[in-house]
């Protein structure tokens, strides 16, 4: 159940960015974003369960420094149950998205590079076959 979760969120996720970063038109920006989004995929499990403790720890966690701001009680995700399924997706999906996006963002670049060329080439025998439709009406009209 756990890993089906997994497979959809992160897929869905990684070409829904995919193509959003795919549609960004300024190359510096989608550079920049494709590296940030890249960079979890490089850190261990170890850094990346340091950087979940300080959003959800339970004393220093910034998640309950938000929840006591707004007047609510801090909540122990550690030690709760119920959190722990969706905390182990985002943090799998957030590791896991930028070599996923990568892939996915390469697929989206050949398939509009292979689309650039389909239609340069049709464009090209369209050309070919006016000229020649040209040239076959004015032979015909000679004789």
């Amino acid at each position: 159940k756990l890993y089906l979760l997994f497979i959809v969120c992160t897929i869905a996720i990684s070409v829904t960015l995919a193509i959003m970063i795919n549609e960004i038109r300024n190359k510096y920006f989608k550079k920049v974003a494709q590296s940030t989004y890249l960079l979890p995929y490089f850190l261990s499990w170890v850094i990346v369960n340091y950087i979940l403790y300080g959003i959800i720890g339970n004393k220093y966690g910034m998640l309950n420094h938000i929840i006591e701001f707004f007047g609510g009680t801090p909540i122990n995700f550690y030690n709760a149950p119920e959190y722990w399924t969706i905390i182990l997706v985002i943090a799998k999906v957030w590791k896991d998205l930028g070599m996923n996006m990568v892939i996915y963002l390469a697929t989206l670049e050949r398939r509009n590079a292979l689309a650039n060329v389909l239609e340069n080439h049709i464009a090209n025998v369209d050309a070919d076959c006016t000229h020649a439709r040209n040239h076959f009406n004015r032979e015909n009209l000679l004789w």
